[in-house]
């Protein structure tokens, strides 16, 4: 590794970095304020502060003191921060100068610090001592927390309650230990546990408090403060929804500080906060890293990497092709990282080739940081497997001294001393000792959570000096290294596998640098010839992603807004930050489509014999989507294979996605002809898309399969510069006839054979040559030349002997349309040259038939639909009468939020706890809350599925005495989501039903037996952390049921619920966490 780019060093160099204190640049509409720091503890800090504007009254939104706050702004640098004020409707300050200098009382201030405070701190201390609200949006590790620090000092001088929330419960156990440690006077509530409810900060999950706003909470009378940690978490799909329901159930009197990563619309946000609560909320927005990073690009197989963003974030484009004509093809190297079977669980896949083949890159490239002195170093993979094979590589690797080998052991003892005998020889447990004692570590949520914890904590004291970790290692958890290291960028999220957004990038590679101990924080990126170049530099380059909504209706939501009289459905929709979205985006919209329309009314957009065109341009579409469904029955294997010889001539067109975008505007992407070098069939996954039109009846029974599951190569001729496309991972541009042409081979999908051509060529020996490819085009030329009226076809019928029934129909068809398509009229070649033309104003006119269409849904009356199908589901269920006053089970239905609601209240009701045992209880609500297990073995389902189709639910379940509850909550499920149908809303009635999986039936209940938790993790390949979790959300769900209960008087179930919990609730599974 000795061949490294010179700017490298750079890296690692040990001269001080020197950062220079700057105010953000001026604005054309900015008001600017620079004050001189006063010699105490908070100083008015220098800010940039915008003009009043008067026109946000008018546009019904709050008016604010920035004009534009969606207009790209330039950022300021070095240490400088931006400060604005978003202000409500019809805000009269009585002290507007005072608000936009950040001036307050002098008094002695409640919290004061050894070092000087960064000038984005300070003027959040100053609006935090104004009290009024903040918003303080800055990098990871820039040192977010001194500002909620000061909010929690500020209420305990004076008297006051304040709420510290967060996303996770893992982060909300790790925040009371801080400032528990700071403060003293701080509690906890997470459901799994709850200590000093009655101390004046408390520290809770966003779950807990939108409980204790539903339930009318005495708490929430004395809250002064509300402090949300990782605001920016409102964008997740699943629970962002809740965070934006406890921000408008809030009451006007609360103050806030919302701590954020950098967020583009980060001023949106507190204008949304403001109309919402009628106060103003400041925006204090900085790009200043305290210590700055410096990004590199790793090629797989290569000697070295490069920088391609360096401390001042300037992207280096040659440095980056650099990187990229660095990777070397796997077949000459090892692949990365693919060959480690379980990894550290002790897997045997792949070890003795690994070592024929040397050292990994992922080993090279994580010894030569350790050689440098870069350690500690964070090494980020997606998914649990992925991060165990990598760990499992670095078998060769110490990297603690004697001393510290023995603290970690002393530490590892004393944390495990609170698990009984049995379970400290648990192989998760057993197997992290020896890991830990070399200075290495992996985390990720299969884990046990003692074990996480352990590891957080060792990181934290440099104990640990390489971690392996999954992405939720680097939310909102405060634990930065000296180097990150990306081991691939590929990530699945939930519904695809897609490379990290820019904003994803952001925050993990923000977990590199340590205030105050490192000069700079190196990232370092993996790639290999399988990333998309042109997406992971649109990465690098890109910005942090915006602060979205995800505001969605929930059955719960809409009864506990019933149940309770100052809360209303309606209001809270009108009040959400995503209606707030909506309609500020209307004015743009509307303007948008207005000039089009202006634009689409001008003489330039005047197609010549419109009509004639139009029809030109239909044929020419219909005679493509023909020949489209004609590939897929023309090249089924079983026919085509036998003629796709090396050397023949084919006609090529585009890829599929490019063929099904041409069918709708008529401009197909064409290759010509090519010829043929090859073919061979891919090896699908289980989840591969089809084609449409390539069912399941395209398989043959001799085996040959259908045909997008071949792959051909061909060479085609491609325009100059091809192998630089190739090499960044691009396809090449078809080059026609153009005489600078190129040949080159390319790997396409059957289905793009649009032809096969009777002539055959004699193909060169090495088609990596230049002059043997340039032969072959003159060849291709030649042939073309000759056959003047069209190459001679292969009859898909006379030739090919395919005896399709449906080929016959489809060939006279597309007879027809080509005889069409010759008609004088349309070939007028004044009809042929304005095609183009017609073409881009259909694209043009479709644009504006969308902005219209958000138009209309901007302005009507938002979810009506969808909440008018809910409220009907309610009815029909008996959880809300008529009159829509709510029921007993409506009331039962309010207690439960962990897990689906409406069929919770039908299992309640229909009696099917009544005859269950309290393990058997527990045990068929595991059902609820049973995620889709993720195994060791990489695969989905435990140990029922191998990726095919899902064995039957029922097979899943070894103990015959919970088959019966188990049909009979599935018949339940069939029925709500039957009701669910019929109100018009869009549910699968099958696919609802199978949501509720039995894969720990038999495992809950051997636990409440009394079985041991290595007899559970012997009867299920999921990981021990992932049953743990399961194990907690049951447990949340029976404490949930028992509420439920006592709300109805059900005293014998009520009972029932604690004896399970009582059961549930032992050893391992819920041990005492580190942090409390």
């Amino acid at each position: 590794m000795d061949a490294f780019d010179d700017c490298l060093f750079d890296a690692f160099t040990n001269s001080d970095h020197v950062v220079k204190r700057e105010h953000a640049p001026n604005a054309a509409r900015a008001k600017r304020a620079r004050l001189e720091p006063p010699p105490f503890v908070p100083p008015p800090v220098p800010v940039s502060t915008p003009k009043s504007s008067q026109n946000g009254a008018e546009t019904g939104g709050a008016p604010s003191m920035s004009e534009d706050a969606n207009k790209a702004e330039e950022k300021p640098t070095g240490k400088a921060c931006k400060h604005e004020i978003a202000v409500p409707p019809n805000f009269e300050a009585d002290d507007l100068e005072g608000m936009l200098n950040l001036t307050h009382d002098e008094r002695e201030p409640a919290r004061k610090y050894t070092f000087e405070l960064d000038p984005f701190q300070k003027a959040a201390v100053s609006c935090i001592e104004r009290e009024e609200s903040v918003l303080v949006s800055a990098h990871t590790s820039a040192g977010k927390t001194v500002c909620a620090e000061y909010a929690i000092a500020v209420c305990l001088r004076d008297k006051q309650r304040v709420i510290y929330t967060s996303p996770i419960k893992a982060l909300s156990n790790q925040k009371y230990r801080e400032l528990y440690e700071t403060f003293g006077d701080v509690g906890l509530m997470t459901g799994d546990y709850t200590i000093n409810v009655d101390a004046s900060c408390l520290v809770m999950t966003t779950e807990i408090l939108r409980s204790m706003l539903y339930r009318g909470s005495e708490v929430m009378r004395e809250v002064k403060w509300v402090i949300f940690d990782e605001v920016h978490y409102m964008r997740d799909k699943e629970r962002g929804v809740v965070w934006e329901e406890v921000m408008i159930l809030l009451p006007h009197s609360v103050r806030y500080v919302f701590l954020s990563a950098t967020v583009p619309n980060a001023y949106q946000f507190a204008e949304w906060i403001a109309q919402l609560h009628r106060q103003p909320c400041h925006v204090v927005y900085t790009e200043y890293r305290p210590t700055p990073l410096q990004h590199y690009l790793f090629g797989a197989g290569s000697d070295g990497f490069h920088m391609v963003v360096d401390e001042n974030s300037t992207f280096r484009s040659a440095a980056f092709d650099k990187a990229a004509t660095s990777i070397r093809p796997s077949s000459s190297r090892q692949a990365n990282g693919k060959g480690g079977g379980k990894g550290s669980k002790g897997g045997k896949g792949g070890k003795g080739d690994r070592q024929a083949q040397g050292p990994s890159d992922i080993f090279k490239l994580v010894r030569t940081v350790v050689s440098l002195g870069m350690e500690p170093l964070i090494v980020f993979a997606f998914g649990k497997k992925a991060v165990e094979g990598l760990v499992g590589q670095m078998a060769s690797l110490e990297l603690t001294s004697l001393d510290e080998r023995n603290m970690v052991t002393q530490i590892f003892q004393n944390a495990v001393d609170t698990l009984s005998e049995d379970d400290k020889l648990l192989p998760q447990v057993e197997q992290m000792l020896p890991m830990l004692q070399r200075g290495i570590a992996i985390h990720h949520s299969g884990l046990l959570p003692l074990l996480k914890e352990l590891v957080e904590i060792l990181f934290q004291e440099n104990l640990v000096k390489l971690l392996f970790a999954t992405e939720t290692f680097a939310m909102g958890l405060n634990m930065p290294a000296k180097t990150v290291i990306f081991a691939d960028l590929s990530k699945f999220d939930g519904t695809e596998f897609r490379i990290l957004s820019s904003g994803e990038y952001i925050q993990m590679s923000g977990r590199a640098g340590r205030r105050g101990l490192d000069a700079r924080g190196t990232v370092i990126t993996m790639i290999s010839e399988k990333s998309e170049l042109a997406k992971v530099k649109e990465m690098l380059r890109g910005d942090a992603d915006k602060l979205s909504s995800r505001f969605h209706l929930s059955y719960n939501m809409l009864l506990n807004c019933i149940r309770v009289e100052t809360a209303d459905i309606e209001h809270i929709i009108a009040q959400s930050f995503y209606t707030f979205q909506l309609q500020r985006s209307l004015p743009e919209l509307e303007a948008k489509q207005q000039a089009l329309a202006a634009s689409l009314s001008s003489p330039e957009w005047r197609v010549p014999s419109e009509a004639t065109v139009a029809e030109l341009h239909s044929l020419i579409c219909a005679e493509q989507v023909m020949r489209a469904e004609m590939r897929v029955v023309v090249n089924k294997p079983l026919h085509a294979l036998p003629y796709l010889q090396p050397g023949r001539l084919a006609r090529m067109i585009g890829p599929a996605d490019d063929s099904a975008r041409a069918a709708v505007n008529g401009e197909e992407v064409s290759w010509g002809w090519g010829v043929l070098v090859n073919f061979k069939r891919r090896e699908w996954k289980a989840k591969a898309k089809t084609p449409k039109g390539a069912g399941k009846g395209d398989s043959d029974a001799d085996n040959a399969g259908a045909a997008h599951e071949y792959v051909v190569d061909v060479m085609v001729r491609c325009q100059p510069g091809a192998e630089n496309a190739l090499a960044f991972g691009k396809t090449p541009t078809p080059a026609g006839d153009a005489e600078d042409a190129e040949m080159h081979v390319l790997s396409m999908g059957l289905l793009q054979v649009d032809a096969l051509s009777s002539v055959k060529v004699t193909m060169p020996k090495d088609l990596k040559a230049v002059d043997g490819r340039f032969a072959v085009l003159k060849v291709v030329r030649e042939v073309e030349r000759r056959f003047t009226d069209g190459l001679p076809l292969l009859h898909p019928v006379e030739d090919m002997r395919n005896r399709d029934s449906n080929l016959p129909k489809q060939l006279r068809k597309l007879e027809g349309l080509q005889a069409r398509l010759e008609e004088e009229r349309l070939t007028d070649p004044e009809v042929r040259d304005a095609l183009p033309l017609h073409r881009r104003k259909l694209l043009l006119l479709e644009e504006d038939k969308e902005l219209r269409r958000q138009i209309k849904a901007s302005r009507a009356a938002l979810m009506r639909e969808e909440l008018k199908g809910m409220r009907r589901v309610l009815r029909r269920l008996g959880h809300v009468t008529e009159d829509g006053v709510i029921t007993n089970k409506g009331r039962v239905a309010c207690e439960v939020s962990t897990s689906d609601e409406l069929l919770i209240t039908e299992l309640f009701f229909a009696g099917a706890f009544q005859a269950l045992q309290p393990a058997q209880l527990a045990s068929i609500l595991s059902c609820l809350v049973a995620e889709q297990l993720s195994n060791k073995g990489g695969k989905s389902g435990g140990k029922g599925g191998k990726g095919t189709a899902a064995p039957n639910p029922l097979t899943l379940i070894a103990s015959q005495s919970m088959r019966t509850p188990y049909e009979q909550l599935r018949e339940l499920a069939s029925r709500v989501a039957t009701v669910v149908q019929e109100a018009k809303l869009p549910v699968n009635v099958e696919e609802y039903a199978n949501r509720f999986s039995p894969a720990l039936v038999d495992l809950v209940l051997e636990w409440c037996g009394g079985a041991k938790f290595a007899d559970l993790c012997g009867m299920t390949d999921a990981y021990e952390g992932t049953i743990i979790r399961t194990m907690h959300r049951l447990e949340e769900l029976l404490r949930q049921l028992i509420d439920a209960a006592k709300v109805v008087g059900n005293e014998d179930l009520q009972t029932k619920c604690e004896e399970a919990r009582r059961l549930l609730v032992r050893d391992v599974v819920f041990a005492q966490s580190l942090y409390t």
